[in-house]
């Protein structure tokens, strides 16, 4: 009898050579994921999630399947996907900060501020990529509730390197947004791609 490789249904993408910064720390099937999310593909990136936390189970495979899951607004099953954070060992500051995305994406913006507020009061305990998606949820959430922060978007972008290119993309233009706000048309202007 012929065995089948599980992984060979699943979709796939060619990675771009040498793989970009932003992909580097994951697995082959999580790359592949990552790399749908960029490109709103989430139903492909979700079910590439999935086989690689069914696979190896792992944090990183969790919180890909966790944010496809917010993208396809498929918000219970992403609550559910919460509690295995948890169970898989996540520590509290990463937990808040997946709390706060997930506030985020179901419009709940005074619970996502307190989760917000939570994980930045230990931001230290995140790694670099993290502490740039920390500043960039703060960010837009500030931005959302109308007052705008230059200085987060920048924090974020200090790390602009693990940021996914979309998340990358959005900090430079909400920040040119509120530079071209504050009648800041030459700074507006240079967060133009050229």
């Amino acid at each position: 009898m012929k065995k089948t490789n599980p992984t060979s249904q699943l979709p796939q993408i060619p990675i771009p050579q040498p793989t970009p910064s932003w992909l580097q720390n994951f697995t082959p099937l999580l790359q592949q994921a990552r790399w749908f999310s960029n490109n709103d593909q989430d139903k492909e990136a979700l079910a590439l999630a999935l086989a690689e936390h069914k696979r190896q189970p792992s944090l990183d495979a969790l919180e890909q399947a966790f944010d496809s899951s917010l993208m396809l607004e498929q918000f219970e099953p992403a609550k559910e996907l919460l509690k295995e954070m948890k169970k898989l060992g996540a520590n509290n500051i990463f937990w808040s900060l997946q709390k706060a995305t997930y506030y985020m994406a179901t419009e709940k913006l005074s619970l996502a501020k307190h989760y917000v507020k939570q994980a930045l009061q230990h931001k230290n305990q995140l790694d670099n990529r993290h502490r740039a998606y920390l500043y960039f949820t703060q960010g837009r959430l500030a931005f959302i509730q109308n007052n705008p922060k230059t200085f987060l978007f920048t924090q974020a972008l200090h790390y602009d390197y693990l940021l996914m290119p979309s998340e990358r993309g959005m900090c430079y233009l909400i920040r040119g947004l509120i530079r071209l706000d504050q009648e800041a048309y030459e700074a507006a202007y240079r967060e133009c791609p050229k």
